[in-house]
């Protein structure tokens, strides 16, 4: 009960802080996260720099509003992560404590049996944002004690446990308590040889959440990091996980890619459809193929890439049903959801469904 109050109190406080300040891009955010559209909470991130830290406070308060529904609550989470480490040092206790409230959620037996994937998406995300130096500083025994936390559920249930989690539990073990830095993360800056490096580095660590901070540290270059990613995905043939996590990395940005390179972005989008469609694709590589196609819906029905090919969407929307009936297993309910969004609405509009433009407020 005393850990209940805690929390009560730790989320008034931030209620009534510099994030209730924010109203610029508060009501944008909150009808991102009622409308499940993640990807629109990056965008609103990047449009808004010099807040992040505030806008990270806020989405891991408001993650607290959904103990009643572990995914959202999960996904809200993660969203998150990227801005943690932009956090004012006045609010990294306030951010430690609610981060160690989801872990103690998802260190519950019955909790990881229920919603496995959740709890693999808690310590995850947990484990980045403990590692980060603000966080750190405030709380330096939080991230061993979600390491901790991680290794038994790993132990635990085997079956269940995400790749990503094992990777990043094996990183934490190996690295020790975290550095100055978060380990992994590379700090997007003129030293390390501009945005490009930045990218291909965090690419190279598989450092998916740092390709969100170096495209919000940069808006005047999303477009660009977007063509990049594009890019960068279709060297990676050979590892389809890879690949398709680099693609999926672009999906904030590419509303921002120009007129001039929206060919090849649609090219690209165009030809990872092809290879979603692919049924032996599929039948070795499912959960890719649903991610292919959650984020080309997404990618397709922004209006840059619809003026240059008008018909992509439908394309992708065609594909993306015909994977749900024939592989109903193994597609993933943000796919679901996705499809359904899309076909109430029809063609996109402009800008496109559930796309809130965080720059028109």
């Amino acid at each position: 009960m005393k850990k209940l109050s805690t929390l009560i109190v730790v989320i008034l406080l931030l209620g009534s802080s510099a994030v209730a300040r924010a109203a610029t891009w508060t009501d944008s955010m909150q009808a991102a996260i009622k409308n499940g559209d993640y990807n629109q909470i990056n965008t609103i991130a990047a449009a808004h720099p010099g807040e992040q830290g505030a806008i990270a406070v806020y989405l891991l308060q408001q993650s607290q509003a959904y103990g009643n529904a572990p995914a959202r609550e999960a996904r809200i989470f993660a969203t998150a992560t990227p801005f943690v480490s932009q956090i004012s040092p006045t609010y990294a206790g306030p951010a430690g404590e609610i981060i160690g409230a989801v872990v103690k959620t998802a260190s519950d037996n019955d909790f990881q049996k229920a919603h496995p994937r959740e709890t693999s998406d808690i310590f995850i995300n947990a484990l980045n944002m403990s590692s980060q130096p603000n966080i750190a500083g405030s709380d330096p025994n939080l991230h061993a004690e979600v390491l901790d936390a991680a290794d038994d559920f790993i132990k635990g249930h085997p079956q269940d446990v995400d790749k990503r989690l094992l990777e990043m539990a094996s990183l934490a073990e190996t690295g020790g308590a975290p550095p100055p830095a978060a380990r992994g993360v590379v700090q997007p800056s003129p030293a390390s040889g501009g945005v490009t490096e930045s990218l291909n580095a965090a690419i190279a660590n598989g450092n998916f959440n740092q390709i969100n901070v170096i495209g919000a540290s940069h808006p005047g270059e999303q477009g660009a990091i977007a063509v990049h990613l594009l890019q960068q995905s279709q060297t990676f043939g050979n590892q389809p996980t890879r690949e398709v996590r680099v693609f999926a990395a672009a999906t904030p940005f590419v509303g921002r890619i120009p007129p001039s390179d929206a060919g090849t972005a649609s090219e690209i989008i165009g030809a990872m459809l092809k290879l979603a469609e692919d049924k032996n694709f599929q039948n070795a590589h499912p959960r890719e193929a649903a991610d292919i196609f959650l984020n080309a819906l997404n990618m397709s029905s922004q209006p840059n890439i619809v003026a240059y090919e008008p018909n992509l969407h439908a394309e992708v929307l065609e594909a993306a049903n015909d994977f749900i009936k024939e592989h109903p297993q193994d597609a993933d309910k943000r796919l679901k959801e996705e499809v359904s969004l899309a076909e109430a609405g029809g063609a996109p509009e402009t800008p496109p469904k559930g796309v809130i433009n965080p720059s028109a407020e």
